[in-house]
């Protein structure tokens, strides 16, 4: 462990971040993330849940697109690199009308390989987008065409 309490900061470069780990792993450190603090209330689930019975919310269609492209490019890059999201919940998802943040990426995978399973978890990731977020966003209705409310953890 470094001595002397020392901190390397890369402030918001995740590639130098990334680049350093290895170095660091050799002399021991526990390299580590901050990240800014998301209010539960300022996720998707939040913004578009009814206040009153029988009323539902769904995000304007124009910002809707916006952000479903931001999440199909998101989806894209890490695809490309070998990685399954696989937890998509409105709980997840912030956005400000703008820039779309997405958390909780302890249940992503790296898929290894080419195979019919990968491409198999790469298309269930892409349906899961649809369902899970997508859905609910356009309709303010859940997949089971109910009301909105949280959904439980479904990757196993």
């Amino acid at each position: 462990a470094p001595s002397g309490g020392g901190i390397e900061s890369f402030g918001t470069d995740a590639g130098a971040f990334r680049a350093a780990m290895e170095g660091f792993f050799k002399r021991g450190w526990r390299p580590y993330l901050a990240l800014e603090p998301l209010p539960r209330t300022n996720n998707l689930f939040y913004l578009m849940r009814p206040d009153r019975a029988g009323l539902r919310w769904r995000v304007p269609t124009e910002e809707g697109l916006a952000l479903a492209l931001q999440f199909a490019e998101t989806l894209k890059m890490v695809h490309r690199k070998g990685i399954v999201y696989l937890d998509h919940k409105l709980e997840h998802v912030y956005w400000d009308g703008v820039q779309l943040r997405i958390i909780d990426l302890n249940s992503s995978r790296r898929v290894e390989g080419k195979s019919r399973d990968a491409d198999g978890l790469f298309r269930q990731d892409i349906h899961s987008l649809c369902v899970g977020i997508l859905y609910s966003m356009f309709t303010g209705l859940s997949p089971q065409k109910t009301a909105l409310r949280p959904q439980p953890g479904s990757v196993t």
